[in-house]
C-alpha cells in the first residue's frame, strides 16, 4: 500500500512477482491479505491498481478480487495504464 490519500481514505496497491511464480495461487492469496488489512486495519474506503493495458495476469487478478475497471480514469503520466477500484 503506498500513494495513501491526504485524508487517508484512499491508497494504491502495488505488486510484483517473478514469472517463475505465476498462476500458483500465490498473488491472489496476497492481494486478499493486503485488502483485508487494507480496509479492516487501516479504514480505507476505497484502493487502487493501476496496470498495463496488455497485462493480462494483473487485469484477471484483479477482477477476481472485485476490482472494477474505471472507464475514462487515468494514471497520470502513464496513458497506456488502466485504473482498477475497490471499494469497501
Amino acid at each position: 500500500m503506498y500513494n495513501f490519500s491526504e485524508d487517508r481514505k484512499v491508497a494504491e496497491v502495488g505488486y510484483e512477482l517473478l514469472p517463475d511464480y505465476h498462476r500458483q495461487g500465490i498473488m491472489s492469496e496476497a492481494l486478499n491479505t493486503v485488502v483485508n488489512f487494507a480496509f479492516n486495519e487501516l479504514h480505507l474506503h476505497e484502493i487502487l491498481a493501476m496496470t498495463h493495458q496488455s497485462n493480462e495476469n494483473s487485469k484477471s487478478l484483479l477482477l477476481k478480487h472485485d476490482f472494477v475497471l474505471e472507464e475514462g480514469r487515468e494514471d497520470e503520466g502513464f496513458p497506456e495504464n488502466l485504473v482498477f477500484s475497490l471499494k469497501k
